[in-house]
């Protein structure tokens, strides 16, 4: 195994391999960053850690920024929104959604009979019926 010490601006990279070329397991609880394929004590802020692995957030979810697992984004690029229903970024919230802080939220949520609003206050339509 080969040991070596990389330090960036920002993070400290370890390298403790089986072979010099590939990090598949990590020693003392390291993350592997496969993408520089190198063990590392924590992830970018654009990964998730699945399995001790750091993966990118825009490989499962096209345009995201940061996530928390493989199927919840939690920031997307300028001018888009998290949806509220599958939690990936949309280009527009649904009509039955409001942006706020860039995450779409359902008007329902705040007003039960509302089904279209501008924000959690204000309703546009109501359910008729």
């Amino acid at each position: 195994a080969t040991t070596e010490i990389y330090t960036l601006p920002y993070t400290t990279l370890f390298r403790s391999c089986p072979t010099p070329d590939t990090c598949s397991l990590c020693e003392n609880n390291l993350l592997v960053a496969s993408s520089l394929d190198l063990c590392v004590d924590e992830c970018k802020t654009t990964d998730f850690i699945e399995n001790s692995i750091c993966k990118k957030c825009s490989v499962p979810m096209e345009n995201c920024v940061k996530c928390l697992d493989s199927n919840t984004c939690i920031e997307c690029p300028d001018k888009m929104f998290v949806s509220s229903s599958n939690n990936k970024c949309v280009p527009n919230c649904e009509l039955d959604e409001f942006s706020e802080n860039s995450f779409c939220k359902k008007c329902t949520k705040f007003m039960p009979n509302c089904i279209r609003c501008s924000n959690k206050e204000t309703c546009k339509r109501c359910i008729t019926g």
